[in-house]
């Protein structure tokens, strides 16, 4: 696993989280650049309209996306979710009140894909 903080603070108290595992690679802020993974989980409040692209979609077999609609204007954010339904997305719900969760991985109990809208 890989994983990106652009804040220090944050970044520190991820890899105390996971000291000791070999399987984790940490990085400070995403600037784009797909590196080798098995699974990307992106939630980064708001810069989805820079980072979120098809190439990288497609680069990772499995991935977990949180989109916040408020940080985004209404075309990419349609868009962005055109893109997730084309790839098969799961939608998970919300993780708060701003902000839409989509996976590749079903929810617990699901067996087939929903709908996002």
């Amino acid at each position: 696993m890989v994983t990106f903080e652009a804040k220090a603070a944050l970044r520190r108290s991820l890899e105390a989280y996971f000291h000791g595992d070999y399987r984790v690679e940490s990085h400070g802020a995403f600037t784009g650049r797909i590196v080798e993974a098995d699974v990307m989980k992106m939630d980064i409040e708001g810069a989805e309209r820079k980072y979120h692209s098809e190439e990288l979609l497609d680069y990772y077999p499995q991935w977990t996306v949180g989109l916040h609609p408020m940080f985004i204007a209404e075309k990419r954010y349609v868009q962005l979710v055109g893109f997730l339904t084309k790839r098969g997305a799961y939608y998970l719900g919300s993780d708060g009140p701003f902000e839409g969760l989509y996976s590749t991985n079903p929810p617990l109990g699901v067996s087939r894909r929903l709908s996002i809208e």
